[in-house]
């Protein structure tokens, strides 16, 4: 009796192992778990920032110059998801969200022209500490690099947020 209770213990503890793995790399929802929006936005915000220091370059799209846009692009392209190229599309896509609610893998949009209704920066916030939203974007003076929302310049220029990662 004693081994045929060890053998069903143990088939037993090996079902309830098996399944709990199998729920855990299903249902993906913990925190870095694989598909999670934190993986994601971890690996959308590792790729853009691999461009820090790239110079500004209109329409470009390589670590030979680059532009806001399309550091957007590249780096959703780089977790396999399709986004627009241009900021004027890509601020018509996914979920508008309030500036308090900004999390890591958002888009800002500024408007930096003349026209003070026409979006024309986009940047990928990279982290919002204690209120203090960081977001990295292609500088036309200055490149790609990492700015902080709360910046005169950028919060003055500030339009709107949007969500793309679910």
């Amino acid at each position: 009796m004693g081994k045929r209770y060890g053998a069903r213990t143990l088939l037993y503890l090996s079902l309830v192992l098996l399944l709990s793995a199998c729920g855990v790399s299903r249902v993906g929802t913990k925190d870095g778990a694989p598909g999670s929006r934190s993986s994601h936005s971890h690996a959308l915000i590792d790729h853009a920032q691999s461009y820090l220091g790239t110079p500004y370059q209109w329409g470009g799209t390589s670590k030979k110059g680059i532009d806001c846009s399309g550091l957007i692009k590249r780096s959703f392209d780089a977790i396999d998801l399709s986004v627009p190229r241009v900021t004027a599309d890509l601020v018509k896509i996914g979920k508008k969200i309030h500036i308090k609610d900004l999390v890591p893998g958002d888009l800002v949009f500024f408007n930096t022209g003349k026209s003070r209704k026409k979006v024309n920066h986009v940047g990928l916030v990279t982290n919002n500490r204690n209120t203090e939203v960081s977001f990295i974007h292609a500088s036309t003076s200055k490149g790609v690099m990492i700015s902080k929302l709360v910046e005169p310049y950028w919060l003055a220029h500030f339009i709107t947020a949007r969500r793309i990662l679910k």
